[in-house]
């Protein structure tokens, strides 16, 4: 196929990754696009060099912000471009793979938590807005799997939930069971006694959850999203001497590596001072 005939998208059909990384890629392939055209290049005629000079233009652009973790999406958005178009060799496929250290990642705190459920109390919706920062601050689910969590999945009595979670590779998604606090069930209890029918605990789709980390954002003194949520947990199981076993298990993460990058920023002397006591 050409190049030339074609814009810069992937198609839905056959994608069998998540909507949001559809989405991101997209978003890559709009500012590839735009690279190129500036430059007066076509995709087969681009040098290795111009993934430099790309890198470079995006860590000015907008958003000002472009680590690597945000370098190896656009470069993985670009090779599976090139590959649907035909094209099986390219300077992309030859450029090493983007590492370095990772900038700070945000997480919610204890405290941040206390003032989010502060906001939920006087928000439209208070009993459901407190069960889903309950909830989430427990299991640090993902956006999409909060959105898809059904009561029938829910067990009150062993304060436990299955959610149909992010997938492997090319893997169908998989169930994981989840538990949460007395005060997560307590909540989630008011909220089913008022509840809209509705199959799905929350009533809101992925873009709902946003709009309402958006709202909360707006009235707090930060920023939040369902992954502040997930970074957060892991610090706070870390923090609070959960063993990498039953943190990976809570988190549905397959490895320390992972699991690792959910806990950094964790802080020993939480842990130490615990054995220790005041006398040591």
């Amino acid at each position: 196929m050409s190049e030339g005939t074609h814009v810069f998208k992937l198609p839905m059909a056959g994608w069998k990754g998540q909507l949001t990384t559809y989405e991101a890629y997209n978003v890559d392939l709009e500012f590839w696009e735009g690279f190129l055209k500036g430059r007066g290049l076509t995709l087969p005629g681009m040098k290795a060099t111009h993934w430099d000079e790309y890198v470079e233009q995006r860590k000015h652009g907008p958003k000002r912000s472009f680590g690597f973790s945000a370098q190896g999406r656009a470069l993985s958005a670009g090779r599976r471009y090139l590959r649907h178009i035909g094209i099986e060799e390219h300077p992309l496929f030859e450029i090493e793979w983007p590492t370095g250290p990772r900038a700070p990642q945000r997480n919610v705190t204890k405290a941040q938590r206390d003032k989010l459920l502060a906001w939920a109390a006087n928000t439209h919706k208070p009993e459901r807005n407190q069960a889903l920062i309950h909830l989430i601050w427990c299991i640090g689910g993902r956006r999409f799997e909060i959105a898809d969590a059904l009561w029938e999945h829910v067990d009150l009595e062993e304060r436990s939930i299955w959610l149909l979670t992010k997938a492997d590779n090319l893997k169908p998604r998989d169930w994981e069971l989840k538990t949460y606090s007395h005060t997560a069930t307590r909540t989630l209890r008011q909220w089913k006694e008022i509840a809209p029918k509705d199959s799905r605990i929350f009533g809101l789709g992925p873009e709902g959850i946003s709009s309402l980390w958006k709202r909360a954002s707006a009235k707090v003194d930060f920023k939040v999203s369902s992954h502040d949520f997930r970074r957060g947990l892991g610090k706070f199981m870390a923090d609070n001497g959960v063993s990498d076993t039953v943190g990976m298990q809570q988190m549905g993460l397959k490895n320390h590596s992972n699991y690792q990058n959910y806990t950094a920023g964790a802080e020993p002397k939480r842990v130490l001072d615990g054995i220790w006591g005041e006398d040591e």
